[in-house]
């Protein structure tokens, strides 16, 4: 993660147990990642706990994010051995935009506003699903590459690996609207997408700032 910029931190604490008797599979897991956090930004109270179903004979897992005694991340979900399947339900509250900077370094900047959203996502060696949906809320953020400060509050779905942009709403620092519209498959890498705009500002840059576009 340095090599990226990433300097992560924390106090871990907790307990692990592993027992295989009569390949019962026992495994326990209680663990805090106190005041844990990327670079300067500290990202609060990291709880992990699993616990095995010996009758199912499955792994339970669930994960929570804490921070100012509110719960912006939590993920629950079985692991099932036998299948090699996974399944996992993520829940997202009312996450602030800046926490994200420091994840996208050279990418995103200046992240305002909050997201909010469910997903469901489901794997094995055959298959992936993942479906749900982010509610977007007074969000601005500048893309470093092009220099420009963009707005959007939309209500965006994901339905069987696809990304759906229906009319998708960003403005520029001008007031001017660009509709997005299509979809993309973030399985396959795979998109349709169309932009209807009329004198959107979509670069803000110079040649010595950013060779790569010119």
């Amino acid at each position: 993660m340095e090599n990226r910029g990433l300097i992560p931190f924390g106090i871990v604490n907790g307990e692990v147990r592993i027992h295989d008797f009569y390949h019962a599979r026992l495994f326990y897991t209680d663990v805090e990642l106190k005041d844990w956090g990327i670079n300067r930004d500290t990202l609060g109270l990291l709880k992990l706990q699993t616990d095995w179903d010996i009758e199912a004979n499955m792994l339970r897992i669930d994960v929570k994010n804490e921070l100012d005694s509110k719960t912006p991340l939590s993920l629950s979900g079985l692991y099932e051995p036998d299948k090699n399947s996974i399944r996992l339900h993520a829940l997202m509250k009312e996450i602030e935009m800046k926490k994200l900077s420091p994840f996208l370094p050279g990418i995103l900047q200046e992240g305002k506003g909050r997201f909010s959203g469910e997903m469901d996502i489901q794997f094995n060696d055959e298959d992936i699903s993942a479906n749900g949906f982010i509610d977007m809320e007074d969000i601005s953020l500048r893309i470093d590459e092009i220099n420009t400060v963009y707005t959007l509050q939309n209500h965006i779905e994901i339905s069987d690996n696809k990304i759906i942009l229906d009319r998708l709403g960003i403005q520029d620092p001008a007031g001017k609207t660009a509709g997005i519209s299509g979809y993309y498959d973030i399985v396959k890498g795979k998109y349709d997408i169309g932009i209807d705009l009329n004198n959107f500002l979509a670069l803000k840059s110079t040649q010595p700032s950013e060779d790569l576009l010119y």
